[in-house]
């Protein structure tokens, strides 16, 4: 029988604490419940979905997932914008716990990145919880663990490895040889000086042998040839995708058996259709929208409400004078978080409320869940804000309209 439960929690949060940080735990509890009766149900039937997650609330349901989970979006454009969205919320919440990135896309950087990844949850480091990641990412090669562990390249000061035997090695790497270094996946040899860039670096090393001995490892600028700061070791990583011989598949990396209940899918038909027939049944289906277009069993409600009709967003608005005072009104009832990506902006919003008589704050982030103000703003970037019963969180894309989704990454780190 298909269950359905459509109604918004009604309690306000502000009858039971005080301002915006009673505010965030009450939508917490309101998640953790969603997914504690997605375990409970994930018992009796595989297809589970939650709709009505708008805005950055499913980066928010995520990051209250305790355990290890898996992500899997329509592109990674999508997928970056969830994952840089978690990471907000973590650093908000005060939890150390983070999840992986993992790009699609072909390149020496993703390729570097990605074998960094793989090591990394071979490792089983306690504080990475999750991997997100694109459809597209199934089709890929994965390096063999053993395989990866023992390919992967270790120079560290007082390593005596002949010159040659480098080249080689980085040339089986994927590494190309050429005149000077610009971009990773590159190196050159001049005597005793080798370039290398790594493929999960941002800027390039510069080692300095003394015969067969490295003397020095240190980061350099391309433009200006600068040396910067040494270190004492690195790894260098591939930079090209495993061939056939060398590699195993999406499903060999990960253990979907073991994630019963912790694979997530945005509710998106195609997307759903793939991993259904390629992967597993076995999933939760989460959607911004308030209906679920895939045939699910059971579907529980997220409980956001629209931020439209109360004079917020930017094309509600005749200017952003008229936003103090439909903020003074607001927080009658609710609390009221704004974020925005540079200490410019932050200060002229907070300078625009203090001429019109409200007192909003610039709180640093980690700092907001010791706030019990109804309002404030933090110097952060967040995809999108969304409003749940009591709560409103307001980005840059609600007050002056869309932007960059997300902010560059050098080299996906």
């Amino acid at each position: 029988q298909r269950l359905s439960s459509t109604a918004s929690v009604a309690i306000n949060p502000l009858t039971s604490g005080k301002g915006l940080s009673a505010s965030v735990r009450f939508c917490i509890e309101r998640l953790r419940e969603l997914l504690k009766d997605r375990n409970l149900s994930i018992r009796e039937s595989n297809s589970y979905g939650i709709f009505n997650l708008r805005g950055s609330l499913i980066a928010l349901l995520l990051s209250q997932v305790k355990e290890d989970f898996l992500w899997i979006d329509r592109d990674d454009e999508e997928a970056k914008r969830i994952f840089q969205d978690i990471l907000f919320f973590k650093r908000l919440l005060r939890e150390d716990e983070r999840p992986f990135f993992l790009p699609s896309d072909e390149g020496p950087s993703q390729e570097g990145y990605r074998a960094g990844v793989l090591l990394s949850i071979n490792s089983k480091n306690p504080k990475i919880k999750g991997l997100i990641t694109s459809v597209d990412l199934i089709e890929r090669r994965f390096w063999q663990p053993e395989l990866l562990n023992r390919c992967s390249l270790l120079i560290k000061t007082g390593l005596e490895i002949e010159r040659l035997g480098l080249v080689d090695r980085l040339i089986t790497l994927g590494y190309r040889k050429v005149a000077f270094v610009t971009e990773p996946g590159e190196f050159s040899l001049r005597n005793f000086i080798m370039e290398v860039f790594p493929s999960t670096a941002n800027s390039p090393l510069r080692i300095e042998f003394f015969g067969d001995e490295i003397e020095s490892i240190r980061f350099f600028d391309v433009e200006t040839q600068r040396s910067a700061e040494g270190v004492s070791e690195f790894m260098i990583l591939p930079a090209r995708a495993p061939e056939a011989r060398e590699a195993i598949t999406f499903s060999d990396v990960l253990d979907l058996s073991s994630l019963r209940g912790r694979l997530f899918l945005r509710d998106d038909r195609k997307l759903i259709e793939k991993i259904k027939t390629g992967i597993t049944e076995d999933f939760t289906v989460l959607g911004e929208e308030p209906f679920i277009t895939e045939d699910l069993r059971v579907i529980r409600d997220g409980g956001s409400l629209s931020l439209s009709g109360r004079g917020l967003l930017y094309n509600e608005r005749r200017g952003i004078d008229e936003l103090p005072e439909n903020i003074r009104e607001l927080i009658k009832d609710h609390s009221v978080l704004i974020t925005v990506r540079t200490p410019a902006q932050a200060k002229r919003l907070k300078d625009l409320f203090f001429d019109h008589g409200l007192v909003v704050p610039v709180v640093p982030v980690e700092e907001l869940m010791n706030y019990e103000g109804p309002a404030a703003i933090t110097i952060e970037t967040l995809s999108s804000g969304f409003a749940l019963n009591g709560f409103i969180l307001l980005t840059e894309k609600e007050l002056f309209g869309p932007g960059p989704s997300i902010r560059p990454t050098p080299h996906y780190r």
